[in-house]
């Protein structure tokens, strides 16, 4: 498992989610090419399962990813959590 944490504001700055889902991709990769060949074969026949905790602005989500062959596969795995005003009426 890896977890992953993105603090990224909306606009500009981009999505945290795709942010994310692009990290994911990209360790696969180089797990894939990893010279130990027990951390290629977890890849390619565990699919090297992968947390993804991601902030943007106020919402926290976690995603999922895998490996299943071909494709790095990324799912959200439920609503984000909308982290609004404390008790103090501020964040």
């Amino acid at each position: 498992m890896v977890l992953q944490e993105h603090r990224v504001e909306p606009g500009e700055s981009g999505d945290a989610y795709m942010q994310g889902t692009r990290n994911i991709e990209f360790a696969m990769k180089l797990l894939r090419e990893d010279e130990d060949m027990s951390i290629r074969n977890y890849v390619e026949e565990e699919g090297a399962p992968m947390f993804l905790v991601y902030v943007q602005g106020p919402h926290l989500s976690v995603a999922a990813g895998f490996y299943d062959g071909e494709h790095v596969i990324v799912e959200r795995l439920g609503e984000s959590y909308v982290m609004l005003e404390g008790y103090a009426n501020r964040r």
